[in-house]
């Protein structure tokens, strides 16, 4: 008898980032707009809490879905980290202002909570 190879995982990983990035996306604009509601944090305050906020997020899902299809690790922390890698990209200002340590940051993150994922998934098995 063949084997029937599951390459579902793959798309199923993919699609799961592709949702990640869009909530991380609101989440980004309803946490930089609920952080500046507060009175007495500052604008750019709140700015850095809001990318905090959304590379957390992103870290915590790039985890889970790791865990989930081990196999997807390279394509997971890509997609999900698709806006910032677009704003990088086409915003001529993005590597001349701080907002590239908090990015860059967020890309590291995932990256790294991707991995631990990935080794925690595959201890199990």
């Amino acid at each position: 008898m063949k084997k029937k190879v599951k390459k579902a995982g793959t798309l199923y990983a993919a699609i799961w980032a592709v949702i990640t990035a869009i909530i991380a996306f609101i989440i980004l604009f309803l946490s930089g707009y609920g952080f500046t509601a507060i009175k007495g944090i500052n604008v750019d305050t709140a700015e850095i809490m809001a990318y905090i906020v959304y590379a957390i997020f992103i870290a915590i899902s790039c985890f889970f879905i790791c865990r989930k299809y081990s196999n997807s690790i390279v394509i997971v922390p890509v997609l999900a980290n698709i806006m910032g890698i677009i704003s990088s990209i086409v915003e001529p200002n993005f590597w001349t202002s701080s907002l590239w340590v908090l990015i860059v940051g967020g890309w590291v993150l995932s990256i790294i909570a991707s991995l631990v994922g990935y080794f925690v998934k595959t201890r199990k098995s």
